[in-house]
């Protein structure tokens, strides 16, 4: 709950990207698998929970942290995920794998392993299709040609940084061109990890909410974005729900982002779901109301930090029953001194899951 006292600030903290839009694409629905996609910052498919701005580009094919992958294959390279993601369902958790494609896409699905998908599936619309492979995330799925000779070079080439502050996954296909052509296109997808605390969920009104972003950026290209044969979206691990974005909507600059937002026995079904269900913060006249739930009997600590990490007090350390529970806490710091304006963060540790919250205390 906000009020006028407090804001909860998302884990996610970008400017907004102004450019023409063409607003949300799909909702989040059973046909979709609950997961939905917009590209207008102003008129996102639901007003709660707030989402962050979007993303601008950022390129990274120059940062010498960047990995550079090889010229020319239509294999895929395949990655080992150093945190996990939630997709359609599923976790996905360090030490899986996650293939991508110099030809515009990536995907957990293990048939994509030493196989060429150099062009989508030419069904109307491409997602979702039940052809391998399934579980695909493509920004733009065509016939590419990384740089093969005389030497390769740090164009037309594809590049990946995993983000370790921010957990993200960031793959760049940098001036990459089209087989049959000499256009060239500059795009990126991030995927926003983080585990489980990138997942709110609400146990009273069962609906989950994930902060597993998947965002398409692009950045140029030298003869548009319709490519022939291309295809942009995603599917699940089937291929049976999914959302096609229509190409003639693409341009230079525009930012497309996809989440989930459904019920909440998708995450139960996993057997995954953390201890921690919910963590909200309420004001009120004289402090605040810090609202959690917990499904079973489990061990709580409960503190919170500035932002530099310094720690002001410790609210809770002790056993919990399972269900919801509100802790008073009266903006004091250990020494019962009022904390002054500022952002602060809630901590919540419960067994071995932690999970936080930005708030601006005014």
């Amino acid at each position: 709950m906000r009020t006028s006292s407090i804001i909860l600030i998302s884990l996610v903290s970008m400017m907004v990207l102004a450019i023409p839009a063409h607003a949300w694409v799909a909702e989040p629905t059973e046909e979709t698998g609950y997961y939905y996609m917009y590209d207008d910052q102003s008129d996102p498919p639901f007003d709660y929970p707030e989402l962050p701005p979007l993303p601008t580009y950022v390129a990274i094919w120059d940062n010498p942290e960047a990995h550079k992958l090889a010229p020319y294959s239509d294999t895929p390279f395949r990655w080992h995920m150093p945190d996990s993601f939630w997709y359609y369902g599923q976790w996905y958790e360090p030490g899986d794998n996650l293939w991508f494609s110099s030809d515009g896409w990536v995907s957990f699905d293990p048939a994509a392993e030493g196989c060429s998908f150099p062009i989508p599936p030419p069904a109307i619309p491409p997602f979702p299709v039940t052809d391998v492979p399934n579980a695909v995330i493509a920004p733009l799925w065509q016939d590419m040609n990384p740089t093969q000779t005389p030497d390769p070079t740090d164009e037309n080439r594809f590049y990946y940084l995993y983000d370790t502050d921010d957990k993200n996954l960031i793959i760049e296909w940098y001036r990459i061109q089209g087989h049959a052509s000499t256009h060239e296109y500059t795009f990126e997808v991030v995927l926003q990890m983080g585990g489980q605390d990138k997942l709110v969920t609400n146990r009273d009104s069962e609906v989950v909410f994930s902060y597993h972003f998947i965002e398409f950026l692009y950045n140029t290209s030298s003869a548009g974005w319709t490519a022939e044969n291309g295809a942009t979206g995603f599917e699940d691990q089937t291929g049976t729900h999914g959302i096609t974005y229509p190409a003639e909507n693409l341009a230079d600059g525009r930012v497309i982002r996809m989440g989930y937002k459904g019920p909440y026995t998708a995450v139960k079904e996993d057997g995954v779901l953390s201890p921690i269900e919910t963590l909200s913060v309420q004001s009120k006249t004289e402090g605040y109301d810090i609202h959690f739930s917990l499904p079973s009997h489990t061990r709580v600590k409960l503190e919170v930090f500035d932002v530099t990490g310094r720690h002001l007090r410790t609210l809770a350390d002790k056993t919990y029953t399972a269900g919801t529970h509100t802790l008073y806490w009266n903006g004091c710091d250990a020494k019962g001194r009022k904390i002054a304006q500022g952002v602060y963060l809630v901590r919540m540790e419960a067994g071995k899951w932690k999970t936080t919250r930005k708030v601006v205390v005014y």
